[in-house]
């Protein structure tokens, strides 16, 4: 609505808007921030101005005050808060841009006049309180307040329902249109006129409201209660509203802007009588006949009569005429002339009196509208004193803003005035410093200089703001801005001596601001003459003193001798060692105190401790961690001696040795002694002869013993082999002597307790006397060998039932296998599955198939024999090996036991269940002479057994034997064909999914796999898929499809890319495989198909089995596939154990196939037929696609396109093709 309100305005116009109805002015300021949202600082470019108006002033005071209280504003989001308003202690304000655009006066709606040449009024919740004809008022003061291309917004409780002012111009049909019609016409028409209450009649309402004509069909109704030929209806306006028959004969149109009023219309030889016609019929409402008014050779009548139209409140006025030739009545007029010319003399009387009348009623109609104008003006008026009052708060707080302005100036002459006293401070200071001083900016421009400075570089006044390089000195200065550089990057003062004809320590330090920032450096030259004049007397002293002299030149001590005289105690002397030490040369130091070796992690206490022994002139000694010249720390033995002359502390000499070395060894012993006592390892340390030397507190601990009934001890008296081991600790020491270190599990042994410990034993020998000793470290390892037993069960047997798992089964068959084979003996293998195990478990629940397991077991566990095995090699699999067998007749007899003993009732969970079991026997040698061979065998006689009935048992023939070699010889060639990558024959064929009902929608294409090997010939579908998956390449032949199938479709892009662009291509994927799709990092062919993507030309059908398998992961799996854009088909639904409950779950699930088991031969079954078309309907309504499988039969195909479902596949529609035959029919499948 804001972009609407400035479309055609530019820069300078008008954005007038009227929020009626204010209230305390939340609607006016929500408007003002819309348009300074929408327009930003462009709203600066306009003249925008909002009136709001209500006719309670309290509100009014709220509303100009723009205060509110937090609940007020609790919608509103904190970005909008600070940008519009100002934070006051109990709520907040509008800011003050915001107050300034909007205007809030007093205004009756109904009585005052209205603002003009507006925009937007908005008007919400007002309107409802008002009976319809006061709404009509202020609804034509709306639309006379408007601009032409103006909106009116109303509440959500208001309408304007056929109104001929307004068209909604919005969805909700809040917002409303101005109509482009008369405005001073509407507002007359429809202002409220002060007439006397009319009771209703209920029967009139009630027709009314079963009436639904037109205006057009009342007014025409009301007229044909009258015989009319030629006619016309007026209004009060004398607004032609209807028009029937030919008025042409009384009509002219008039020059200028076309009209329907009578003044333009009419001839005006009639107009002055129809017009007194219709004002007495308005007066007294009653027909009215005018003389006869003759016009050329014709003559008119005129006929009034008011329209009486239930629910109309405009009054209408039906206007006839009747023609005639003027030689009809020539007779009748010539008889009675006399009479006639009375008559007609009377009747221009009557009608100048009408007239008059009208021209009385027409001035009135002026005075209105010039009433009308005044209340513009009082309006206008009333705009121009709110102005008033708020350009006389903006004055006052002008005023406010002075006073404070004043203070403000008061305060900054004070601190001006400090501040003239603090820098004339510093310049006093500045020139009475006797050392030459500088400060240079971050240009390295001169700022500052006092006259010591002056003297020393021959400045002037005029030298400021000369570069630093520039200046001229009698001696031999430093480079200064390198000098400066150095002091900037490390932070610190930079010193350097400078000699001549008087010597200077020149200190250089870094000029900081207030927020610490670097403006510049700061020049001190510290005038040290009369010291280095002092320091070369002693050094001339000491020399002359050869021997003193040279002893403390060369010691290894660093020797320092400072002035105790001089309040600063400065250094006096330093030799060669200090300087090595320290890294100062003996000029920097001189003049300077001992504190320029402190910082920071200096100790206070050794500090303190020197400053006492100082002042109390006594001799120390003390270790203090002291700073040398680059930074690094070290620790200093230091000795301090006072040197006295005549009872009087003279000089004091420090003594300075650097022993960090010898702590940081001492530390290390000390951690190294630490850690050996408290490690939670037992240590032990022994001699060449097997003494004990030392225990630490954990092995002390581990023996229970103390430490002095241990020492001196030999180890062999606490030490054990391990009993399975072939190790002595005589071949241990003998490794030990040999190797120098041995590591392997021994037993501590005390008080009968053996402990078992891993122990390692190294050789260490002594740096000094070269003496031998050994270390050992042991740790427990009890908790450790109990959880290795632990992994050890879990690793070789089932948690579940507690047999032998798969793993432990494979051993214990090669060991059983290779005893057979020593003894030359025979022994069965038996292969045990649960019937409807599963279904017991999807049913019942995982906690009632644990119990059956249980209970399986613990039947069976009865039955074997002590020397035989049992094991559970899977959910529902179980081996028994029986050793030592006569024949199969012992086999057949304990298969023939467990069955009979398997069909006593089961009690599980409140539940009886009846459970069996199918048993595949294998016999060693004769089917098979390996573990694998003989476990695959016994898998297929249990298979057999299952396809005779639940509850049987079966052996290996020779012909399942002979199957077995090709399964092994059709799993060698699948491992060259998908993993070698060489070609054995594997190709793909392309079968067609038709639109049902609709030919003319392109068919899709399902892979399915076929396998032609040139030595085995043709391998079916049912016989390579078990094979694939006992030889777990499910996912490599998976990986083939899908390779295949994109290089076929890049080759078809190629070949018929107008086909192949729009063409949808299915797979199948295997249930193992897609379980291992939900870890997109760890896959690689998501990782391949993700290059590849987006992907909504491919399909993957799984089965049902493939989700119910593992649910959690084939959920994951299939958002993995749909993020790339794959679509996901159920494939088989209806085979297995079909469930609604998972797919509704799966919202990636698209597409539901069909099983042909589902439709076999339901074209002649009705009962099926029904149960069919429910369940297409069901899927259809769930928003499932569907494909129905297995069409092989016209009749099959005419039920399924009379259901009207839409993909179907099959045999009778088109056999699977090969890549040629596509290719062959330009890749047009319908051909097909």
């Amino acid at each position: 609505m804001g972009l609407v309100l400035i479309q055609g305005k530019g820069q300078g116009d008008e954005i007038r808007i009227w929020v009626a109805g204010c209230a305390t002015g939340e609607e006016a300021y929500s408007i003002a921030i819309i348009l300074r949202e929408i327009l930003g600082h462009e709203l600066d470019d306009y003249r925008a101005q909002v009136f709001a108006t209500d006719i309670d002033m309290k509100a009014l005071a709220i509303a100009r005050k723009g205060k509110y209280e937090q609940a007020a504003i609790k919608g509103l989001s904190q970005n909008r808060l600070d940008r519009h308003f100002n934070q006051m202690n109990d709520g907040y304000m509008v800011k003050k841009p915001l107050r300034d655009m909007v205007l809030f006066a007093k205004q009756n709606l109904v009585e005052d006049p209205a603002f003009l040449r507006l925009d937007l009024v908005t008007c919400r919740n007002v309107l409802i309180y008002m009976k319809p004809p006061l709404q009509k008022q202020v609804q034509a003061t709306f639309h006379y307040a408007l601009n032409p291309d103006g909106f009116l917004f109303l509440g959500k409780s208001e309408s304007l329902p056929n109104s001929e002012l307004f068209d909604i111009d919005s969805n909700e049909g809040r917002t409303f249109s101005r109509r482009n019609i008369n405005s001073l016409e509407v507002y007359r028409r429809h202002k409220v006129k002060q007439q006397p209450a009319r009771s209703t009649n209920p029967n009139r309402i009630k027709a009314s409201t079963r009436n639904i004509d037109t205006l057009e069909d009342r007014v025409f109704k009301a007229v044909t209660q009258y015989v009319i030929s030629n006619a016309f209806v007026v209004d009060d306006s004398m607004e032609i509203r209807f028009i029937y028959g030919d008025i042409s004969p009384i009509t002219q149109i008039g020059r200028g802007r076309a009209s329907l009023n009578l003044q333009n219309l009419v001839r005006n030889e009639f107009q002055l009588e129809i017009k007194g016609l219709v004002y007495r019929a308005k007066k007294q409402p009653q027909s009215y006949r005018s003389h006869i008014i003759r016009l050329g050779n014709n003559a008119f009548m005129f006929e009034v009569m008011p329209l009486q139209i239930a629910d109309i409140n405009d009054a209408l006025y039906l206007v006839r005429f009747e023609q005639t030739a003027v030689d009809e009545l020539i007779n009748e007029e010539t008889e009675s002339a006399n009479y006639e010319r009375i008559v007609q003399l009377q009747q221009e009387l009557t009608s100048s009196r009408d007239h008059l009348q009208t021209v009385i009623e027409e001035l009135e109609t002026s005075n209105e509208e010039l009433q009308s104008v005044n209340e513009e003006m009082q309006s206008a008026n009333e705009e121009l004193q709110s102005t008033n009052e708020e350009l006389e708060t903006s004055n006052e707080e002008l005023q406010s803003t002075n006073e404070e302005l004043t203070t403000v100036n008061e305060e900054l002459q004070v601190k001006s005035i400090e501040i003239i006293s603090l820098n004339t401070d510093l310049q006093n200071m500045q020139n009475s410093l006797s050392h030459p001083f500088m400060v240079v900016d971050d240009n390295l421009l001169l700022t500052h200089f006092n006259p010591a400075a002056q003297k020393l570089f021959n400045l002037e006044s005029v030298s400021v703001g000369s570069r630093l390089n520039q200046l001229r000195s009698d001696y031999s200065l430093p480079d200064l801005i390198k000098l400066i550089d150095k002091a900037h990057e490390t932070g610190q003062t930079v010193n350097f001596q400078i000699t001549g004809e008087r010597h200077y320590l020149l200190s250089v330090n870094s000029y900081l601001d207030s927020q610490g920032n670097i403006n510049g450096a700061v020049l001190l030259f510290w005038d040290n003459t009369e010291l280095i004049q002092t320091y070369d007397r002693l050094k001339q002293s000491l020399i002359e003193n050869n021997l003193q002299a040279r002893a403390m030149e060369a010691a290894q001590q660093g020797i320092i001798i400072v002035d105790a005289l001089t309040e600063n105690m400065p250094i006096l002397y330093t030799n060669p060692a200090f300087t090595r030490m320290t890294g100062y040369k003996s000029e920097e130091v001189i003049g300077q105190n001992c504190r320029i070796l402190q910082g920071e992690a200096t100790q206070e206490d050794a500090i303190d401790a020197i400053k006492q022994a100082v002042s109390e002139g006594n001799p120390l000694q003390t270790t203090i961690l002291n700073y040398r010249k680059d930074g690094s720390t070290f620790w200093n033995q230091l000795s301090i001696a006072p040197v006295y002359h005549n009872e009087q502390v003279t000089h004091f000499i420090g003594l300075q040795s650097d022993i960090t070395q010898s702590i940081i060894d001492n530390r290390q012993m000390s951690l190294a002694q630490s850690v050996f006592d408290n490690t939670q390892d037992n240590i032990l340390v022994i001699n060449h002869k097997q003494q004990i030397l030392y225990a630490n507190q954990a092995l002390l601990t581990t023996l229970n013993i103390e430490n002095d009934e241990i020492l001196a001890t030999n180890i062999n008296d606490f030490l054990r082999c391990d009993e399975e081991s072939e190790l002595t600790l005589n071949q241990l020491w003998k490794t030990l002597a040999k190797m120098g270190s041995w590591r392997g599990e021994l037993n501590f042994y005390f008080q009968g307790k053996l402990k078992p410990q891993m122990v390692s034993i190294s050789r260490v020998e002594d740096q000094h006397d070269g003496d031998v000793c050994y270390v050992l470290l042991a740790s427990d390892i009890a908790e450790l060998k109990r959880r290795e037993q632990q992994l050890h069960r879990l690793a070789l047997f089932d948690e579940l039932t507690g047999l032998p798992n798969r793993m432990h089964l494979n051993q214990i068959i090669k060991d059983v296998v290779a005893r057979a084979n020593r003894k030359q003996s025979k022994f069965a293998l038996l292969f045990l599955d649960l019937d409807n195990f599963k279904r017991i478990n999807d049913s019942l629940g995982h906690a009632v198939g644990d119990d059956v397991l249980q209970y399986f077991t613990h039947v069976v566990s009865e039955l074997v024999r002590e020397s035989d095995t049992f094991a559970r090699i899977s959910g529902d699999e179980f081996v028994i090996l029986l050793e030592e067998i006569e024949s199969e007749v012992d086999a057949q007899t304990f298969a023939q036991r467990i069955i009979e003993n398997l069909k006593k009732p089961f009690q599980a969970n409140g539940q009886t269940l009846f459970i069996s079991s199918s048993i595949g026997i294998a016999i060693y040698p004769e089917d098979g002479d390996l573990p694998d061979i003989l476990l695959r065998n016994a898998d297929i006689a249990m298979y057999r057994a299952k396809e005779n009935g639940k509850g049987y048992f079966g052996f290996v023939d020779p012909e399942r034997s002979d199957e077995l070699r090709k399964q092994l010889q059709i799993e060698a060639e699948l491992q060259r064909g998908l993993i070698k990558g060489e070609d054995v024959g594997l190709h793909l064929v392309y079968q067609p999914i038709f639109h049902c009902n609709d030919p003319e929608v392109e068919a899709s294409l399902e892979a399915l796999i076929r396998w032609h090997h040139p030595q085995l010939g043709h391998i079916m579908p049912k016989e390579l898929m078990p094979i694939v998956q006992m030889s777990k390449l499910t996912a490599e032949l998976d990986e083939w499809v899908i390779e295949q199938v994109i290089q076929q479709r890049n080759q078809w892009l190629q070949d018929h890319p107008e086909k192949a662009e729009t063409l949808c291509i299915s797979i199948n994927m295997h249930p193992s495989h897609l379980n291992r799709l939900h870890d997109p990092d760890n896959s690689k062919l998501l990782l391949k198909l993700q290059k590849l993507a987006p992907l909504s030309w491919l399909t993957i059908e799984v089965t049902e089995v493939a989700l119910l398998a593992h649910f959690e992961n084939a959920k994951l799996a299939l958002k993995n596939l749909t993020k790339l854009g794959v679509s996901i088909a159920i494939d088989d639904f209806g085979s297995g154990y079909s469930n609604f409950g998972y797919i509704t779950e799966l919202s990636e699930i698209k597409v539901v196939k069909l099983d042909r088991s589902v439709i076999y031969q339901f074209e002649h079954d009705k009962h099926k037929c029904r149960k069919v078309k429910a369940l297409l309907t069901m899927l259809h309504d769930m928003g499932y696609e569907t494909v129905i499988e297995g069409i092989e039969n016209h009749a099959a195909m005419q039920t399924i396109t009379d259901m009207g479902y839409q993909n179907v596949q099959g045999f009778y529609l088109s056999r699977p093709l090969s890549v040629a035959q596509l290719d062959k029919q330009s890749m047009d499948i319908q051909k097909s």
